[in-house]
């Protein structure tokens, strides 16, 4: 049948204030303001109810517009549903106790072609003091479990209490089992831990999203192979503002600043968080506390297009198992401590066309920790400027090999051409064998250009050598 559109009115009727005020303090990102305490026109029961006469008749729900519905159970969407909730806030009921707000009806055998749009879910955490650290207080706003096929658009989540993977997972969107998922314009704000998970989940594709002020990470993941995040705004969150954690998925166009954690964060360290073939492109990531961009435990992911500044542990670590990425055109400047990228696992690293200027401590750092068994190696190519580092400190580097292996530094230009000069040596080297240097620019650096300590080996240099050396032990 020809679905037509159908508008539902539930029994209650309202009037909504036409400035409504959010009742709880107001959130500390932009972000669509919340009816507060508007009157109820209806509760989980009417929508089960309208959404069951609108399967039955075979058509599209589209509720009344920017109504508000407080919700004491569960409110269930099965397979082939389209709800257009216009705008209207589904909240959940003071007193209500603790339930996942919305859900697909069959989360065991799975439903699919669910399409969704312009929905307000508020859990309302605030009205009963409900908080993460307590395991009977956490629910998802929107749970789709082993769902296919589906859509969503205009979804906004805000005041629910989760706790990611622990226990059964829960978060403001959580997507869990689920395959080919189209999701637009999503919002999540104001969470008690994250706003939107992927769980075990292939194919969700997020286009269009902010998310801020959460306790938890914005967007993350879980073993969420072949995902892709484009145009996604986040700032302001409790771990990492976005978290891919999946082979071969794809990351486009991300604004992120201000996590308490990393502002993009590209894999993790076991098995079901690796991200190897990730393709990233376009990111600006700054002031986060941690990194603006991590790398970890993968294998060839690519970055093209990245601006990170401001960050306080280092502008970009590479580390704990990651092989083989590859950065290209990539500024990374001013970090406010730490490196401008440090590489501290994996060998076949390159990096090329970028500015690394202006950071607390040396430009590159590549290091192999004590703790890590296998070389790590990286190859600068050309079209690389690497200068006026050591901000904080003037004894460093703009480029640091420490027990490293392997490295070929080809092309780059590394100076210092400040009136009071801060990096103290173009290259260091301390320990470690096996490195190529050719067709370098090394000059004007403020003690000298090269510097070997700890007897490294099998050192090769050739063309444009530099004529200042400062070596100990070699």
């Amino acid at each position: 049948m020809k679905k037509r559109s159908l508008i539902i009115s539930l029994l209650l009727a309202c009037v909504v204030a036409s400035m409504p005020v959010y009742a709880d303090t107001p959130p500390s990102c932009d972000v669509p303001v919340l009816p507060g305490g508007s009157a109820s026109v209806g509760d989980h029961n009417d929508l089960n109810a309208a959404i069951d006469a609108a399967q039955t008749a075979g058509e599209k729900l589209v509720l009344p517009s920017r109504k508000v519905y407080e919700i004491g159970g569960t409110v269930t969407i099965p397979t082939g549903a389209e709800i257009d909730f216009n705008f209207s806030t589904i909240r959940r009921k003071a007193g209500s106790g603790v339930f996942d707000m919305i859900r697909n009806a069959d989360p065991v055998n799975g439903n699919n072609r669910i399409r969704l749009s312009n929905l307000i879910i508020d859990g309302n955490k605030g009205a009963d003091q409900l908080v993460a650290t307590q395991p009977t207080h956490r629910f998802s706003g929107l749970r789709l479990e082993k769902v296919d096929d589906s859509y969503l658009r205009g979804i906004v989540v805000t005041g629910t209490v989760n706790a990611e993977i622990g226990g059964n997972g829960a978060a403001g969107i959580y997507v869990k089992n689920s395959k080919r998922i189209d999701a637009y314009e999503l919002t999540g704000y104001d969470n008690d831990r994250t706003a939107i998970l992927l769980d075990r989940s292939q194919n969700i594709r997020i286009f269009g999203s902010l998310t801020c002020g959460n306790l938890g990470s914005g967007i993350s993941s879980y073993d969420a192979d072949e995902a892709e995040y484009h145009d996604i705004v986040t700032h302001h969150n409790g771990y990492s503002n976005l978290s891919v954690n999946g082979e071969r998925s794809k990351v486009s166009n991300v604004l992120s600043y201000e996590s308490a954690f990393s502002g993009l964060n590209i894999g993790h360290e076991i098995a079901e968080g690796r991200a190897d073939d990730t393709v990233v492109t376009n990111v600006h990531s700054y002031n986060n506390n941690y990194e603006g961009l991590t790398i970890t435990g993968s294998a060839r992911v690519q970055v093209v297009n990245l601006v990170v500044y401001g960050n306080r542990r280092n502008n970009i670590q590479v580390y704990g198992g990651s092989t083989a990425s590859k950065l290209t055109n990539i500024v990374s400047r001013n970090s406010a401590g730490g490196q401008g990228i440090v590489y501290k696992s994996g060998t076949g690293h390159s990096l090329v066309a970028a500015e690394v200027y202006g950071n607390a401590y040396s430009g590159i750092y590549v290091q192999k920790p004590s703790s890590v068994t296998d070389p790590v190696s990286l190859t600068v190519g050309y079209g690389v400027k690497i200068y006026n580092n050591g901000q904080l400190n003037s004894t460093v580097s703009g480029i640091v090999l420490e027990n490293s292996r392997d490295s070929q530094i080809i092309g780059a230009e590394i100076y210092d051409d400040q009136a009071v000069k801060t990096q103290g040596y173009g290259v260091s080297v301390s320990g470690g064998s096996g490195h190529a240097f050719a067709l370098n620019n090394i000059h004007d650096n403020a003690t000298s250009q090269i510097r070997l300590l700890g007897s490294p080996a099998n050192l090769k240099f050739s063309l444009n050598v530099p004529s200042t050396y400062d070596s100990t032990g070699w």
